[in-house]
């Protein structure tokens, strides 16, 4: 996660924040649930309000890119109080900070058994010791740029009684995002002063589509149909 630092400085926080289950099913609601931390946990580390959450993510279908998430996309206001873009990095986009989190997190959980030191052999395990051992945040008042983050988690909560519907194209969406209580879709992602302040024209329009909205309880063809050319 990165976030305004706290202090008057002008350097971004980079948080290092892991959720270790043993629930090891992972579908959307895993992924709201872990959302749903994250964005608890980010408002506690801020002082000014969080007033949105963009997500960058691969696009794999049963975690990030499936009508249930959409869905929970359309109600991140009612769930968190703040609106949600995603955006989705194309296939084969190579390693990122979150992969070398993990490679962390599995080198020195494993060093202990090797060493007769500790034993690692559940979730809640591994969760002790890299909470007592791994954890980094502020020293004695000191500004930290880079923390890390562990909690626990058991139970995934799945009988949310949520549905929404498929939008044709998703494999070529690379961009969704929370519009009142519907969602909005476009081809390519795009982070020009336009795009981030939400005035003025994309510089990349001839490449990054218009916003698209639909309702995901819809019907998201003929709505796609009614969208077209605007």
């Amino acid at each position: 996660m990165y976030y305004n630092c706290a202090s008057e400085c002008s350097t971004p926080v980079m948080h290092s924040f892991s959720i270790i289950s043993d629930d090891l099913t992972h579908d959307h609601h895993a992924v709201h649930e872990f959302t749903s931390e994250a964005i608890k946990h980010v408002r506690k580390e801020m002082t000014s309000p969080l007033t949105k959450v963009v997500l960058f993510t691969d696009g794999c279908s049963s975690q990030y890119k499936s009508k249930g998430t959409f869905a929970d996309i359309s109600y991140a206001m009612e769930d968190h109080g703040v609106p949600i873009q995603h955006e989705y990095f194309g296939s084969r986009h190579g390693k990122g900070p979150s992969d070398g989190e993990s490679a962390v997190l599995k080198r020195m959980t494993s060093m202990p058994d090797r060493r007769h030191q500790a034993s690692v052999t559940s979730a809640w395990e591994m969760y002790k010791f890299c909470h007592d051992h791994l954890t980094r945040g502020e020293v004695d008042d000191t500004c930290a740029h880079f923390k890390r983050t562990f909690i626990s988690r058991d139970k995934i909560l799945r009988d949310r009684n949520r549905e929404g519907k498929t939008l044709p194209g998703t494999r070529r969406t690379h961009s969704v995002k929370t519009v009142r209580a519907v969602d909005a879709w476009r081809n390519l992602k795009c982070f020009c002063s336009a795009c981030v302040n939400g005035v003025g024209d994309c510089i990349n329009s001839a490449y990054v589509h218009k916003w698209k909205e639909f309702k995901v309880g819809g019907d998201i063809n003929e709505q796609e149909q009614s969208n077209e050319g605007t």
